[in-house]
């Protein structure tokens, strides 16, 4: 049966799974950080939309490394290969970068995501730092306030008062 669905002039890769109902439609030119169809990738079933997603959906930091792509003179975050595996209902898509998502073609939703093993170190090492120094402002703080509330001064030199 054929099903009815919006015109995809700028598709670079269109899948019609086997079973007649799956459509896996992937826009893998992202220019300078959007696709022409305006989602990097969508999944129908009977001609229906179940799920699409745009280059930031898919790529971890995408917005920080099109900066960073724009000042080094290095290439874009883009689509690089992708891979219909119907025997596992699944569609891979690996990204120039390193990343790779992968789906559940009968309801377009991701099932697993990994991102390049640096960004990983590098997001880690973040997290750590943020912790290490919210830690330490909250040990100065609080030693502060505790010290301030111990002082005791001495009036006529006889008499003790806490404040």
């Amino acid at each position: 049966m054929l099903w009815p669905i919006d015109y995809l002039s700028t598709a670079n890769d269109v899948y019609v799974c086997n079973d007649g109902v799956h459509l896996v439609v992937a826009f893998l030119d992202w220019n300078s950080g959007a696709s022409d169809g305006g989602n990097a990738i969508e999944f129908y079933s009977s001609g229906r939309l179940l799920d699409s997603y745009s280059e930031d959906d898919l790529v971890v930091a995408f917005w920080p490394r099109i900066f960073a792509s724009n000042i080094t003179s290095s290439e874009f975050p883009t689509g690089e290969l992708d891979e219909l595996d119907e025997s596992a209902q699944s569609y891979e898509m690996q990204i120039n970068w390193g990343d790779v998502v992968k789906f559940d073609i009968t309801t377009g939703k991701i099932v697993e995501s990994r991102m390049p093993w640096i960004l990983n170190a590098f997001s880690i090492a973040t997290v750590g730092l943020l912790l290490f120094f919210g830690t330490f402002i909250a040990w100065q703080h609080f030693s502060r306030r505790r010290a301030g509330s111990n002082c005791i001064e001495y009036i006529d030199g006889d008499h003790e008062m806490g404040h």
